[in-house]
């Protein structure tokens, strides 16, 4: 990163050109720790789905009941 950084120019914000980004080399993983960190990571993205499913569930059972409560409609014992 930092030698991609060293050749990036420009005064609002830095830019690379694709004739000097071609010349940077960088490593490529062995396909066997591609797929781990895959296979890690898409664990990780599934929790989160489903965790961001939850959350939007709830805030609209929380939508629905507030105004209920509020209202007197439904009492909590």
């Amino acid at each position: 990163m930092l030698s991609i950084e060293a050749n990036a120019s420009g005064s609002t914000f830095k830019e690379i050109s694709t004739s000097v980004l071609k010349t940077i080399k960088i490593l490529k993983p062995q396909k066997r720790l591609v797929n781990q960190f895959k296979n890690s990571a898409s664990v990780i993205f599934q929790r989160q789905n489903n965790l961001e499913q939850q959350n939007q569930q709830l805030s609209s059972l929380r939508d629905w009941l507030l105004p209920m409560l509020m209202n007197r409609q439904v009492k909590v014992e």
